[in-house]
């Protein structure tokens, strides 16, 4: 209702995600609420918005900056519309572990990457995306120290996890290698929390 968008949405397991990127831009436009968009608005539409760690996680509200410990107590709003978070690292493994997207308690890299990522929308000339529930998770890249990095290689979403005073947890799809090598999924805990990245949100 605070921008007149309406959001696809997939349940998984017990789990409902959004499944479009959010594509929200707050009023405000101070450092705390900044987020970045790719291109024209075409691009920005399809792939949404970039937010940095401060404006996820709601730092107004939170504490949760750069530089900073806030030890989030889950699950936090942030950026997200109400009845909707940003979804925790214990959630995402809930939603790999639904799919099968784990082996032994690891990430399985080809098999998460596989049925969560979009058919469409990457460099990559991997055709191996079924995209089975409709995730559609698409390559937005990301953006630190004022430049666009990955964009149509990598989907990063945030996570609400912090791991230390300058970095947290993020969800990762990301293309090594060659350009007929298909996307890999991780789970990172050293990405920087003064980096902008795509927000999933999941149902409350």
């Amino acid at each position: 209702k605070r921008d007149g968008h309406t959001y696809k949405t997939v349940k998984i397991g017990d789990q409902e995600w959004m499944a479009e990127n959010l594509s929200y831009m707050p009023d405000s436009l101070s450092y705390t609420n900044r987020s970045v968009c790719h291109q024209d608005s075409d691009t920005c539409a399809k792939y949404g918005r970039l937010y940095f760690w401060t404006s996820a996680m709601d730092s107004l509200k939170t504490g949760c900056g750069y530089g900073k410990i806030c030890n989030p107590q889950v699950p936090i709003r942030g950026i997200c519309p109400e009845g909707w978070h940003i979804p925790s690292k214990d959630e995402v493994i809930t939603l790999l572990k639904n799919i099968g997207g784990m082996e032994s308690s690891k990430v399985s890299e080809t098999v998460a990457s596989k049925k969560l990522r979009s058919i469409e929308g990457w460099s990559s000339k991997c055709k191996g995306s079924i995209d089975p529930y409709g995730f559609s998770l698409l390559p937005a890249g990301t953006y630190l120290f004022s430049q666009y990095r990955d964009f149509q290689q990598e989907a990063d979403l945030t996570l609400s996890n912090e791991t230390g005073k300058k970095y947290r947890s993020i969800f990762r799809l990301t293309v090594y290698g060659s350009s007929n090598s298909c996307p890999l999924a991780k789970l990172v805990d050293n990405e920087d929390k003064d980096s902008a990245e795509s927000v999933r949100c999941i149902k409350d």
